[in-house]
């Protein structure tokens, strides 16, 4: 019976489906019950047959062998070496590609922060000549102002002439 059990484990170990396994030792308890031969010794000279012989076996599920598992783990470790040199690649490029942006965005800022301070310079030659203009103007307006301010005085004073002398001649 010890036998038996142990070809059980066995065939479990080989990947026979644990229920067939289960079923195959409760055959065997059965047959050893029925016969009673339990509790018994078993003398080296008998054998117990299990019916249907051969004994059907089939397979349920398939399982990866150690020399596949290796050869799966040496492909894996292929494509994440390569996957790491692709990564590093890009990595560079990127790092390229950012530089020679940084290097053209510091040219046009040296570009834009000459032209920026070539319209200073412009724009306040501009404003300098408006306020020249605006000066200039302003004497002359104060000019005319002034003749103005005098020709209004001598306009009063000439109606003032003429009421005394109306005054007068009345």
């Amino acid at each position: 019976m010890i036998t038996l059990l142990a070809d059980a484990a066995a065939a479990t170990a080989q990947g026979i489906d644990p229920s067939s396994v289960g079923t195959i030792i409760a055959t065997v308890i059965a047959a050893l019950l029925g016969g009673g031969f339990l509790g018994k010794k078993i003398s080296d000279g008998t054998r117990i047959q299990i019916d249907p012989q051969p004994l059907e076996i089939s397979m349920r599920k398939e399982y990866v062998t150690r020399t596949e598992f290796a050869e799966f783990k040496g492909e894996l470790k292929t494509d994440v070496k390569e996957m790491r040199g692709l990564f590093d690649q890009a990595v560079r490029m990127i790092t390229d590609r950012d530089e020679r942006l940084t290097s053209d965005i510091k040219g046009m800022a040296e570009r834009m922060h000459t032209s920026i301070q070539e319209v200073q310079v412009e724009a306040a030659e501009r404003r300098r000549r408006i306020h020249d203009k605006l000066n200039e103007h302003a004497d002359q307006l104060a000019r005319i102002d002034a003749r103005t301010e005098v020709s209004k005085s001598i306009g009063k004073a000439a109606a003032a002439i003429m009421a005394l002398a109306n005054k007068q001649s009345s």
